[in-house]
């Protein structure tokens, strides 16, 4: 029988926190984009191979709230044996779990050697994706009047 370790399971967990933590401060630094970069609308998180999150940065809470049942939906709808090294898949379809267009979703499977261990992904507020008015928030009667899906 596996004997609980409290002490390496908070080593583990905070091992796992300060890799979605070091998502986040690189999005940050290398960001151009006022919503990123000033008002830190953006979430990075860390899914298992299993597609369970099993870390998140401190960031926008409304991100943290969706990307959990997002990511494994759209991952699976694309197929997760279709991912290979170096793959990602983009998303800001409201559809598969997204709050609006401006929230895109980059999501990437992470390998060691050949085996898939798990996910990355990231979700960052864009100003502008399309749309009849500036900054892709227009008073619209249909998803497809707001930007690029």
């Amino acid at each position: 029988m596996l004997k609980f370790d409290p002490l390496l399971m908070e080593v583990i967990k905070n091992g796992l926190i300060s890799i979605t933590e070091e998502m986040s401060a690189t999005l940050y630094r290398s960001a151009y984009s006022t919503n990123i970069k000033t008002r830190k609308d953006y979430s990075c998180a860390l899914f298992d191979e299993r597609l369970r999150e099993v870390a998140q940065s401190f960031a926008q809470p409304a991100h943290l709230g969706i990307i959990f049942r997002m990511i494994p939906m759209v991952v699976k709808e694309y197929g997760e044996d279709s991912l290979e090294s170096g793959d990602m898949l983009i998303t800001n379809n409201p559809y598969s779990g997204g709050a609006h267009l401006n929230d895109i979703c980059i999501i990437a499977p992470v390998f060691y050697g050949n085996k898939k261990i798990g996910y990355v992904a990231n979700m960052a507020h864009h100003v502008d994706v399309g749309g009849s008015t500036p900054s892709s928030l227009p008073l619209s009667r249909e998803l497809y009047q707001e930007g690029i899906i």
